[in-house]
């Protein structure tokens, strides 16, 4: 059984996905693509701009229990992540590169969000490879503050594209500062500050009183 390959570029549309180009004939539903991430410099060590939130959101080799060692090797040694835990920040840990990977290999389940950071005095860029999540894809999140971003790679509005719904919970956009909250409202009123918008490979920082579940519906057509 073939399957079916796609490259999916990083301005994916709201509509769906875009700039794609079939690689070969379909016999099966499993669709394999790329994008890619950029993660500025800045002209200090601790500028703002070296911060990216950043999701994982396709699948590579049919890695069920993903890490840092086992999905983000391919950027440049020396470059810093903080993954969320126990309310916090971790503490860093920086690819080291080649055979030596991540310093502390730290769980990065798909959806979950991490903090890069470019040591570098240029920009660098993340191309993420994998199979595209499809049919009815759910990510959970819990009670409190939590960074997660969409399944699904595509940019566009967090509710009108990718159906976060829950009225009450709020986010919390990166760029590069936190955005005040944005709560929202539900129906029409929709939400406080404007419908964020997130781009491919992007995430949002969630602040729940009960937690909840991001369900999304997706088939590549």
């Amino acid at each position: 059984m073939r399957t079916k390959t796609l490259l999916l570029a990083a301005a994916l549309t709201a509509a769906g996905i875009a700039s794609i180009q079939a690689q070969s004939n379909v016999y099966s539903v499993n669709v394999v693509g790329y994008y890619n991430v950029t993660i500025p410099t800045g002209p200090t060590p601790g500028d703002a701009n070296r911060f990216k939130l950043f999701t994982q959101q396709l699948v590579p080799n049919g890695i069920a229990s993903p890490t840092l060692n086992n999905t983000l090797t391919n950027l440049p040694a020396g470059t810093i992540a903080y993954v969320w835990g126990s309310g916090g920040w971790s503490a860093p840990t920086e690819f080291l590169g080649g055979a030596d990977g991540w310093e502390t290999d730290y769980p990065f389940p798909y959806g979950n969000a991490i903090f890069l950071k470019n040591t570098s005095g240029a920009e660098i860029t993340v191309t993420v490879v994998g199979e595209v999540p499809q049919g009815s894809v759910t990510n959970t999140y819990p009670a409190g503050y939590y960074p997660k971003g969409p399944r699904i790679p595509q940019a566009g509005g967090i509710t009108t594209v990718h159906n976060f719904n829950k009225v009450g919970d709020k986010v919390y956009t990166w760029g590069p500062s936190w955005s005040t909250p944005n709560e929202y409202l539900g129906g029409t009123d929709g939400w406080e500050n404007g419908e964020p918008n997130i781009a491919v490979g992007g995430a949002v920082m969630i602040s729940s009183p009960t937690g909840g579940s991001w369900v999304r519906n997706f088939t590549v057509q």
